[in-house]
């Protein structure tokens, strides 16, 4: 397939990675809109027109104030009661678009956000549904996201590039508008801070100085690590079900990965999906995938000097900062002799989008490649049959009963644990191997 052209758009920055930007000549940054600056904003009690978000909506019966509006985290300059929703207006001046070259959203929220240009829809926090999907005034966040400066952390971003700014921005005014969900009434808190800060080409001055802890992006274009380049052909990657995707690896010999380099560690389909639990609310996501042939069997292959076989992990070190606890884990496991996943540093890219540092490693599976032990049948129910072999696990557990069992033994300060089958599933494993 021809190699997808890179637009770096809707980028998230992550603990202390950096924000991708495309090569444009670019002077400096600037900040047109500020989380502090003084706000239109409605907590609704019935559904808004549907041009609340546009440059012509009369919004002189809202109320103002200095931003973020919400209440609980102490980062609000306007506290407001407990609400579901919040609606958020601020008018910004363009006076020559075209020294505009890219743009950056910052978005500090609890729990949930959509954000709008001129009625046109920017960024929206993964917990409240697809791109383009309407969310009612009343509408919930799916889970908890915590607001991220009041602690010293950093912001989620989204980058707008040339062509976007072209069809968004309007000659003088413009409004930047934000609804804001909570993930229910007895929430303990809302926070809704967002800045909107602007490439400028030349030297000229519009706006003010970027928020001290702004973090300038960087252009990625090649690196001493493999590269993966996932193409999800317009598709979000969900948690279930699993969907299609390219997936192309660089992985060059003399170790200098270009990102315009030919595929030569994996080149074809893969079936891919979110994995994890708790993880799955990080901004960082974790990603379970498959390598399959053209008819979407799978498909045994080596990757990245591991051995063939078709079911991979790519690991997100986001709750590890120094990205390094699994890996080495599994490294001095493997040199004392014993069982674990191979793994391999890798760049990741996702429909354009530079994720970052990522672990490509395998997923722990009953295998000659894998876990080498022998296959357990239901019918092996007797005799040194029974014995194995058994895979299990220790898991954050579902309540299910009858997928493990529970242990007094003492473990890592714990009465006791529980204990999960692996293999085989628990759906296949018969009375007489629990």
């Amino acid at each position: 397939m021809d190699r997808m052209k890179i637009r770096y758009k809707n980028y998230i920055i992550v603990g202390s990675l950096c924000l991708v930007q495309v090569s444009v000549s670019q002077d400096h940054w600037e900040t047109a809109v500020y989380a502090g600056d003084n706000w239109s904003y409605i907590v609704p009690e019935t559904e808004l027109p549907t041009d609340w978000n546009s440059l012509g909506f009369d919004d002189t019966s809202w109320l103002t104030g200095p931003g973020g509006i919400g209440y609980g985290d102490e980062d609000d300059g306007t506290e407001i009661a407990p609400a579901i929703s919040v609606y958020l207006r601020r008018i910004f001046t363009v006076s020559d678009a075209g020294e505009l070259i890219r743009a950056i959203v910052h978005a500090d929220y609890d729990d949930g956000f959509v954000a709008y240009i001129n009625g046109t829809e920017i960024g929206r926090s993964e917990n409240l549904g697809d791109p383009g999907i309407f969310v009612p005034y009343d509408g919930t966040a799916s889970n908890n996201h915590e607001a991220q400066l009041y602690w010293g952390s950093y912001p989620d971003a989204y980058m707008l590039d040339s062509l976007d700014l072209a069809s968004l921005l309007l000659p003088g005014d413009n409004c930047l508008a934000v609804q804001v969900h909570n993930v229910g009434l007895s929430s303990s808190d809302m926070s809704s801070n967002f800045f909107l800060t602007f490439g400028i080409a030349d030297g000229s001055t519009y706006y003010g100085s970027p928020p001290d802890w702004f973090q300038a992006p960087f252009s990625f274009s090649q690196s001493n690590l493999p590269i993966v380049i996932i193409d999800t052909f317009g598709e979000e990657i969900v948690n279930d079900p699993r969907i299609t995707a390219h997936m192309g690896i660089i992985n060059n010999e003399t170790g200098i990965n270009q990102i315009d380099d030919p595929f030569n560690g994996y080149d074809g389909l893969i079936s891919i999906e979110i994995r994890g639990s708790s993880s799955q609310s990080f901004p960082k996501k974790q990603y379970a995938l498959e390598t399959q042939d053209s008819e979407g069997e799978n498909l045994n292959v080596p990757v990245l000097g591991m051995p063939e076989e078709n079911d991979w992990i790519l690991h997100a070190p986001y709750s590890d900062k120094s990205l390094l606890r699994n890996y080495l884990s599994y490294e001095l496991a493997r040199d004392m002799g014993r069982y674990a996943s191979r793994t391999r540093f890798c760049e990741l890219v996702i429909n354009g989008d530079y994720k970052g540092l990522y672990i490509f490693m395998e997923k722990v599976k009953r295998d000659n490649n894998r876990v080498d032990i022998s296959q357990l049948g239901p019918d092996e129910i007797t005799g040194d049959d029974l014995t194995g072999g058994y895979i299990v696990k220790i898991d954050k557990w579902d309540g299910e009963t009858n997928d493990g069992w529970y242990s007094e033994s003492p473990l890592g300060g714990f009465d006791g644990v529980w204990y999960q089958y692996h293999y085989p599933k628990p759906d296949d494993i018969v009375e007489e191997q629990r």
